[in-house]
């Protein structure tokens, strides 16, 4: 790949969670640590894949193979065409899962053939993937997500379409190695936000550009929570009004005044990584923030929402294409 390439790299080592494939790590990470332009190499770092080992079949199917997945999705941080696959060493049993890893994000996969020193590459193929069972199934795909795990018999109701994405274990579900690959590459084409039923109408009975200012604002809103959380436009107080538990995001957008209701929700995704649940409950922008001078106009209509907006159970999952 060094001559072929001609590129500098940073290597990683997925290791199986063996104590063969740890040693067997070590033994190359050394080597190579010690001989950096030997390969072209920036720098090397050697993970082990927790239960990516082949005594227990359901721990490799069901997490030794999302592991090794979510570690590559970690790893190319959404960058593709900066990543290679090279599945010459390891168990025989990933290489259809990360073969079809590389099909979906377009990414090269590289091996050499048995005994021989002869690089193959495995071409990208005309593959598509039909995405509307995953705009179908958003919400519940997103809850999957975050929890993990689901218990059937609380009563959660899926779709047969989407039997071929998860694990069935007694009564519990979760996404199989297939699953989070294409939810994972899913989730890469937008920003995903919940969005109460006030909301909705509000941005359908307006023209083009309130919904790309409503738009705009969103990703805003999202881009401060996550870079800048103490900016004090994130809680606007709003006169004579208790929120209940709400907070009103300030701002401006295209020369014209926006203010949101919205809540946030924190957790922590497989890769330990905090992420937010953004639910934005009520909207205002232009004329109705300063209708003919009267400021509070927008307020008495948030207050007159404020009970139609609590059950954030009833939220929608609203998407902005990146």
């Amino acid at each position: 790949m060094k001559e072929e390439l001609k590129d500098e790299f940073e290597i990683y080592l997925l290791c199986s969670d063996t104590i063969l494939g740890k040693l067997a790590g070590e033994i190359i990470e050394n080597f190579i640590t010690f001989n950096l332009d030997m390969f072209n190499a920036i720098n090397i770092k050697c993970d082990l894949i927790e239960d990516l080992q082949v005594k227990d079949r359901a721990k490799f199917s069901q997490e030794g193979m999302t592991n090794i997945i979510k570690k590559l999705y970690n790893i190319s941080n959404s960058f593709w065409d900066n990543l290679i696959i090279n599945i010459t060493g390891g168990f025989k049993a990933i290489i259809p899962y990360l073969t079809i890893l590389g099909q979906i994000n377009r990414c090269p996969i590289y091996y050499i053939f048995e005994a021989t020193d002869v690089l193959i590459r495995i071409p990208n193929i005309p593959l598509d993937v039909n995405w509307r069972i995953f705009e179908k199934n958003e919400g519940f795909f997103m809850e999957l997500e975050k929890e993990k795990t689901f218990e059937l018999a609380s009563g959660i109701v899926y779709r047969d379409e989407i039997e071929s994405l998860i694990e069935r274990e007694d009564n519990l579900i979760s996404f199989n190695p297939l699953g989070v690959a294409l939810w994972e590459k899913y989730k890469e084409r937008f920003e995903l936000f919940y969005i109460s039923e006030m909301a909705k109408k509000y941005i359908e009975t307006q023209d083009q550009q309130i919904k790309q200012i409503s738009e705009k604002s969103f990703l805003e809103l999202k881009r401060r929570l996550k870079e800048n959380p103490s900016d004090p436009d994130l809680d606007h107080k709003l006169k004579d009004m208790e929120l209940k538990g709400f907070k009103c995001f300030k701002h401006k957008e295209e020369n014209l005044q926006v203010r949101m209701l919205y809540k946030v929700k924190e957790w922590e995704t497989v890769y330990n990584i905090k992420e937010l649940n953004i639910y934005i409950a009520d909207i205002a922008i232009g004329r109705d923030v300063h209708n003919a001078g009267n400021e509070s106009e927008y307020i008495q209509r948030f207050k007159d929402d404020l009970t139609r907006i609590q059950n954030l159970e009833e939220y929608k999952t609203y998407r902005i294409e990146k």
